[in-house]
């Protein structure tokens, strides 16, 4: 039992001295890396921010379009009786345009009959006066 135990120690041992000794010859590499793992977090930290902002952005003018429609939202019906008051006034309007339409065809249709009777009197008088 002692040597087993005395084994694995004694694998367990040289893996740690492996370990230290990869440290120790390659202590410098592994700053470097860590430095290069630092930069990569700060550029993807920094991408994150720029992908950020333009979400932000495009919330920011999402709300004001939603702010814009719910204060719209709110006039709406007083649109819509803007809109049907004007609707009612143009329909009064075009009725009283058909109304003086049919007022002008009446007073054509009389000024025809007065220029038939001043053609007939102009008929009458020349024949009275070359007569």
């Amino acid at each position: 039992m002692n040597e087993k135990y005395e084994k694995k120690y004694s694998v367990f041992k040289e893996c740690g001295n492996l370990i230290s000794n990869f440290v120790e010859k390659r202590t410098e590499k592994l700053k470097i890396g860590g430095y290069f793992l630092k930069i990569h977090e700060i550029y993807i930290i920094l991408e994150l921010q720029e992908e950020f902002e333009a979400v932000m952005h495009h919330m920011k003018k999402r709300l004001k379009v939603i702010k814009l429609i719910y204060n719209n939202s709110d006039q709406f019906q007083l649109n819509l009786s803007n809109i049907q008051n004007k609707i009612k006034s143009n329909k009064e309007k075009f009725a009283n345009l058909l109304n003086k339409y049919e007022e002008t065809i009446k007073n054509f249709e009389e000024f025809d009959l007065i220029l038939k009777e001043i053609s007939e009197i102009d008929k009458n008088l020349a024949d009275v006066l070359i007569g």
